[in-house]
C-alpha cells in the first residue's frame, strides 16, 4: 500500500474484513515471511557466515 491517506487505509482494511480468501492469502504469506527470521533459521545463517569468514570449521561448536 503507498497511498498512507485515512480513506486508502481504511478502504484496504474493509477489503480485509470483506475478502476472507485475500485475508487468508495475506496471512500465510505473512507466515512464510516471518519464518525467515525465526531464531533457528538466523542461527543457521549467522553460522555459516561466521564459518566462511573463518575460512572453515573454526566458527562452528
Amino acid at each position: 500500500m503507498k497511498n498512507l491517506e485515512p480513506k486508502t487505509l481504511a478502504d484496504s482494511m474493509e477489503r480485509l474484513i470483506l475478502d476472507e480468501e485475500l485475508a487468508s492469502r495475506l496471512g500465510k504469506a505473512a507466515q512464510r515471511e516471518a519464518a525467515k527470521y525465526d531464531w533457528s533459521v538466523v542461527e543457521k545463517r549467522f553460522r555459516g557466515i561466521l564459518t566462511n569468514l573463518s575460512g572453515g570449521e573454526s566458527a562452528r561448536r
